[in-house]
């Protein structure tokens, strides 16, 4: 059950602005995205927080400093700073051993939530906890000063023993029992599915009341059709440079095997060689996964396609837009996600995607509409629906064009307008 409530009544959110602290313990949301453990998740905190800080809410992003340069605290916009805290060394370590720092790192958090607090309150109003790790090295704070907690779980891990399509592999022993202990301590859980929360209240046995729905959001300025670029515009060096020339398929993705990468290989081989578009693939291997992308070159070298798969390591984010709004389509052939955030930035930059018709992916691409979802992880099926838009540009255009416009409806501004509503009712209640 959710913690016991606190004492100081607030004010309704229309009325003033809250403190918030955002949790990222393992990784920042600032990173480069591609590289180590930095996706879809540190997307959305980074937006969140940055809209949050706009509306004139005070934020503060807690994460762990992973290196030596980092500084105490970062100012990256008005009313939003970024703190480092000691957790372990700061250097990277794999994620799996991440979880031996979380009390290093909570005692400072707890250290930190006294400091330049105005009594009887402390320094922050909420605390919104990103991924399992997180919500444990909040708990001595949220505990000990009585701070209503919202959790995201971002992904969820498989049972022992289950398959990819169950989940994220356990990175650590203690996850599982740290996923559940995160939906008893929270007192909202948000969730970026329907899938998502169906699954954290059948698993952690969370109530429907507990959970709140809110689609991500994605920039439909940054991520746009290549028609709308301005006359002129060249592409972001370094990626035109590694682009192919013609049109390609891409997969942009943290290289590890529950984002399937090996299928779309496969897929690629089997579509008819004088057909066939190159693929490309932006993203780098994250600690735990570290000879994962030797194994996927060894794929491509195995099927002879030296000439058609190209790997061009993680993207900026500029760089990233301009991948995916000159490809034919993305694929995004993961074995099971709570979203699929890049599904998203797909659609609004006007291209289709071809994705698994699995979790939270069902609910980032309606199928017929905005892209394909392919029921099977047979690299047939996925070459079948790669060959119909090679050999149908206009289907594939109208695909990317429903995409679009769908996704001119998901901004960040409606994501944040949900989630401003959901910590205005924790605090009501916490603080009634």
């Amino acid at each position: 059950m959710p913690l016991a409530r606190g004492c100081a009544r607030l004010m309704p959110m229309a009325a003033r602005s809250l403190r918030i602290a955002l949790v990222s313990y393992h990784t920042s949301p600032f990173e480069p995205l591609g590289t180590g453990e930095a996706g879809g998740m540190n997307v959305v905190i980074a937006h969140h927080a940055q809209e949050l800080a706009a509306r004139g809410h005070e934020v503060e992003i807690l994460t762990r400093r992973a290196d030596t340069s980092s500084p105490e605290v970062e100012n990256i916009a008005p009313r939003l700073r970024l703190r480092y805290l000691p957790a372990g060394e700061p250097r990277r370590y794999p994620k799996g051993e991440l979880n031996a720092f979380v009390s290093e790192f909570s005692r400072a958090m707890r250290e930190l939530a006294r400091r330049d607090g105005v009594a009887p309150r402390c320094r922050w109003d909420l605390v919104h906890a990103h991924h399992w790790m997180s919500a444990l090295a909040a708990e001595e704070t949220v505990i000990g000063e009585r701070l209503p907690l919202v959790f995201s779980y971002h992904s969820i891990a498989a049972p022992c023993g289950a398959t990819l399509a169950d989940g994220e592999p356990a990175e650590n022993p203690a996850r599982l029992a740290g996923e559940e202990r995160a939906a008893q301590l929270a007192h909202r859980v948000v969730a970026v599915s329907q899938y998502e929360a169906a699954t954290v209240a059948e698993r952690y046995a969370a109530c429907s009341e507990q959970i709140t729905v809110l689609l991500p959001g994605v920039d439909c300025d940054m991520f746009h059709p290549l028609a709308e670029d301005p006359p002129g515009v060249v592409g972001a060096p370094p990626v035109d440079e590694l682009l192919p020339e013609g049109p390609y398929l891409a997969v942009a993705a943290r290289l590890q095997p529950l984002k399937g990468i090996d299928l779309a290989i496969e897929a690629v081989a089997r579509v008819e060689p004088k057909r066939r578009p190159p693929l490309v693939i932006s993203g780098t291997a994250a600690e735990d996964y570290s000879g994962y992308e030797s194994a996927l070159r060894e794929g491509v070298a195995r099927l002879g396609l030296h000439d058609d798969v190209r790997f061009i390591g993680a993207c900026a984010r500029g760089c990233l837009a301009r991948t995916l709004r000159r490809s034919l389509a993305v694929l995004v052939p993961s074995h099971t996600e709570t979203f699929g955030l890049i599904a998203l930035e797909a659609a609004a930059s006007g291209v289709p995607v071809i994705a698994s018709e699995v979790s939270g992916l069902r609910e980032a691409v309606v199928h017929g509409k905005t892209g394909l979802l392919v029921p099977n992880r047979d690299p047939a099926s996925w070459a079948a629906a790669i060959e119909s838009l090679v050999n149908d540009p206009d289907y594939a255009a109208r695909l990317g064009d429903a995409g679009r416009r769908r996704a001119l409806t998901l901004s960040w501004q409606r994501a944040v307008d949900g989630l401003e509503k959901v910590y205005d009712e924790v605090v009501e209640e916490f603080y009634a």
